[in-house]
């Protein structure tokens, strides 16, 4: 009877030992877990401390009685692997509860030892209020502070993944919340004007921002914590989360001269092997090669590590079964936002050589006249000779995981932005407009390959010629003298046509609106009336981000002080005397209905009402 031990319990593990039983009944199975829990909800841990999930039974899949008697695998919990020893097959291990070693024969062994958060050495990281978010434990640790020492203050260090969901947990439970991060944004998988919306999204919601920055210590003055930073500023908490990061777990294999590559992780081919025929590896230690450039990575996701013990199952029991390269298609929940990418970034394109292109657009996620329509974000990247789809990254309230998944799916069936055009979506107002946000952004990428849209980008605003550039706002007069492009005219689309005669031809003319959609028309308009013309991407909104981008780098923008004062403050009964409250529905207005029916509303009211817009 075949022995297969597999060390590490959760995503890969479990995936692999419950795949395997299914297509094998006689297949003898061993686990082995340092901890007492094998099967449970990683991902689910911020939301068990945020409150989200009040029962913590159900943050468990399975227990370990539950998989002995349901799979019939032989689980060892609070066991450590040790040591290979791979030439006589045998796995040492130590029972943690006894303090005793002994070894198990295996004909295959499966390593899903995860990957342990990267802790800095720094002074003071040691303090019992300094935590780390791993496991179950680490879990328990900071809900029983938060329960029991009720501490008002907290710091997350990192904006990663965890340390984005932790400071919304946090401040969802009342604490006041700073986040330092060593680079210029928080989650660097996003290029950084897509991030500038995470980061506003961020400080309004409470949590102040303290970026290009990092710790250079923590000490404990009577019950707080005082963290310095490099800056020379000093920040006071109650309680710190370290999300900083994870590396791979690899020590066991390292010590079994087992091949590792990046940042140590182990190196497997396309079957999870590792160099040792009889061993393999799955999930957050083994080294992978992305699907797009072939590049070497490493993808701490969960959804790969179960993706891959289905393969490593399937392979043990001879169904010659192959890994495909992932793309890293990730997703998160930040406050009412929800943030997605998929394949490259712009940042990995340029490092690569890719000869792309880019397409932003803000469509609404349904119908605008069906209730709660919000816009969102997108970004897609393209390759510039064969439309190929490179990556995407998306940002809004809601529809955002349909989407991203959409063209994650068209990546891996090798389409292009061609075909993003005519992908057929579902559509009823309380799900969808006409054109779905997919096919707008395929139709803009091909108007850009067809050359019937030149675009300029923000970035490139700084560089042009002023004195031989006309930029114009199509936007309504009341949206230009709101905000507007510094040195920009306003003629609103309306009078465009009647307006021909007052541009000059021979400047380089730059039509945008608030979002795009109405500066592409005016674009249209001056190129078929022989206008020497470019669109500005995105539109204002786009160019707002940039701009803050430009601010941060030049330390004007000071996101850590925008909450001395509440960042959206409501008018209170003793600063107001509200006679009448009015409610202003906006969701779903395209340009410029938002503004233009705010401007309807106040001049109706009287000086002492206000007004609530939606």
């Amino acid at each position: 009877m075949k022995h297969v031990v597999i060390v590490g319990g959760v995503a890969g593990g479990m995936a692999t030992a419950a795949r395997l039983r299914r297509l094998s009944e006689e297949t003898n199975i061993t686990v082995v877990e340092r901890t007492e829990y094998i099967s449970y909800a990683t991902c689910g841990m911020p939301y068990y401390i945020e409150g989200k999930i009040n029962d913590r039974s159900r943050m468990f899949v399975k227990t370990p009685e539950e998989m002995s008697k349901l799979f019939r695998v032989n689980i060892k919990t609070n066991t450590e692997a040790i040591s290979i020893d791979r030439d006589n097959k045998k796995l040492w291990v130590r029972d943690l509860k006894l303090n005793k070693e002994y070894y198990i024969d295996y004909d295959k062994l499966v390593l899903s030892t995860g990957a342990e958060p990267y802790v800095p050495d720094i002074e003071g990281v040691d303090i019992s209020e300094v935590y780390k978010l791993r496991n179950i434990s680490d879990m328990d640790r900071i809900k029983s502070n938060i329960l029991e020492s009720k501490p008002k203050k907290a710091v997350i260090v990192g904006g990663g993944f965890i340390g984005i969901e932790m400071a919304e947990a946090l401040r969802y439970q009342g604490l006041e919340v700073s986040l330092v991060e060593l680079d210029k944004q928080v989650m660097t998988h996003f290029d950084r004007e897509m991030a500038t919306f995470i980061h506003q999204n961020l400080v309004f919601n409470g949590i102040k921002l303290f970026l290009n920055n990092s710790v250079e210590k923590f000490e404990k003055d009577n019950n707080e914590i005082k963290i310095f930073l490099k800056n020379g500023e000093v920040i006071n908490s109650d309680i710190v989360i370290l999300s900083l990061g994870v590396r791979p777990d690899t020590s066991l294999a390292e010590k079994s001269n087992l091949e590792t590559g990046l940042k140590k992780a182990i190196i497997v081919n396309e079957k999870m092997l590792t160099s040792d025929p009889d061993i393999y590896a799955i999930g957050d230690a083994v080294e992978l090669k992305d699907y797009i450039s072939q590049n070497k990575t490493l993808m701490p996701l969960a959804g790969i590590a179960n993706r891959q013990g289905r393969v490593v199952a399937e392979n043990i029991a001879g169904l010659e079964k192959i890994f495909k390269k992932p793309l890293g298609t990730s997703i998160c929940k930040v406050f009412d936002m929800t943030i997605a990418s998929t394949g490259l970034n712009e940042k990995q394109l340029k490092k690569y050589g890719y000869d792309y292109n880019k397409v932003y657009l803000h469509p609404a996620n349904h119908a605008g006249y069906y209730p709660d329509s919000f816009p969102m974000t997108i970004k897609l990247l393209f390759e510039n000779k064969t439309g190929k789809i490179l990556g995407a990254q998306i940002i809004g309230n809601d529809g955002v995981d349909k989407r991203i998944d959409t063209i994650s799916t068209a990546i891996y069936s090798k389409l292009t932005v061609y075909d993003l055009q005519d992908i057929e979506f579902a559509y009823a107002p309380p799900y969808n407009s006409v054109k779905d946000p997919v096919n707008i952004a395929g139709n803009i990428a091909v108007n850009m390959l067809n050359n019937i849209l030149s675009s300029i980008n923000p970035d490139e605003l700084d560089n042009i010629n002023k004195e031989n550039t006309t930029i114009i706002n199509v936007s309504e007069k009341e949206e230009h003298a709101n905000a507007n492009i510094e040195n920009s005219i306003c003629i609103p689309l309306i009078e465009l046509r009647d307006s021909l005669s007052q541009i000059d031809k021979n400047k380089l003319i730059i039509t945008y609106c608030q979002m795009g959609l109405r500066g592409y028309i005016a674009y249209r308009i001056l190129k078929e009336n022989g206008f020497n013309v470019k669109n500005l991407v995105g539109g204002f909104k786009l160019y707002k981000a940039f701009k803050e981008m430009d601010l941060l780098d030049n330390h004007q923008l000071g996101i850590q002080n925008k909450l001395e004062e509440p960042f959206c403050s409501s008018p209170t009964k003793e600063s107001v005397k509200m006679i009448t409250n009015l409610e202003l529905d906006a969701c779903g207005l395209q340009c410029p209905g938002p503004i233009l029916k705010l401007k309807e509303t106040l001049g109706k009211m009287n000086n002492e009402e206000t007004v609530k817009v939606i």
